[in-house]
């Protein structure tokens, strides 16, 4: 059986743990290795996201084509191509076909300078 003492500080390490998960992070290089696979480049920076950012709306401000659809177990995985980049959002089913224009909004992400990303578009 576990001390309570030891129990507080497995408590707070989660904590603090949580806390770090909501926090940009410091870096492309940290921002990729998280799962931060979306990227579209605007204003001279690159904003990257993870497909939860990314909804399929039909109000959003941004058009997207669909060049990819993964089946999951509840919806799609589809791969969206930008004029300026590349996202990646999960969808319900029935899902947009492969070649299909949709628009998008983002809620979220990580900025960073484009000079930080080492390419125009953060090699996503």
């Amino acid at each position: 059986m576990c001390h309570p003492a030891h129990r507080r500080e497995r408590v707070s390490l989660r904590r603090e743990h949580l806390s770090v998960k909501r926090t940009k992070p410091p870096s492309v290089v940290v921002a990729r290795f998280l799962g931060f696979d979306g990227s579209l480049e605007n204003d001279g920076a690159v904003l990257l996201t993870r497909p939860p950012h990314v909804a399929l709306d039909p109000a959003g401000p941004l058009d997207a084509r669909v060049t990819r659809a993964v089946p999951l177990e509840d919806g799609v995985r589809l791969e969206l191509e930008l004029d300026r980049g590349r996202l990646y959002c999960v969808s319900p089913l029935p899902a947009p076909r492969h070649g299909e224009t949709v628009r998008v909004r983002i809620d979220g992400g990580a900025r960073f300078p484009l000079a930080q990303t080492g390419s125009p578009v953060a090699s996503g």
